[in-house]
């Protein structure tokens, strides 16, 4: 069975990631798919665990700052600098804002 690879776009600028609830940062945004996205840190992130998520915009898109969302982590690795982690999520969230989440796609995404 052939699995079709989502298409991954690449943000114009790093959005930052906080955990809603303690406002601890989690990383930096470096894509994003329909389904998910991945970030970039310093420290390795828990796998298999689902996390609340604050993704701040940089700036105001449909006039939201920030859009929250439950994704669970699904895989790590080491980034091309091995300084950091790089951490691939999947939205687990059904009331996520999707249309706001369109809009970053569309607004802050492009293609490889």
């Amino acid at each position: 069975m052939v699995t079709k690879r989502k298409k991954r776009r690449k943000l114009i600028f790093n959005l930052t990631v906080l955990h809603r609830n303690s406002g601890q940062l989690l990383g930096y945004l470096l894509d994003i798919t329909q389904e998910g996205f991945m970030i970039i840190s310093e420290n390795p992130l828990e796998l298999n665990k689902i996390y609340q998520i604050k993704i701040l915009l940089g700036k105001e898109i449909d006039g939201h700052d920030y859009l929250d969302c439950a994704a669970k982590s699904l895989w790590s690795k080491k980034d091309v600098n091995k300084s950091y982690y790089d951490t691939g999520f999947k939205i687990v969230d059904s009331s996520i804002d999707f249309k706001l989440y369109q809009q970053i796609i569309l607004e802050l995404g492009f293609d490889q």
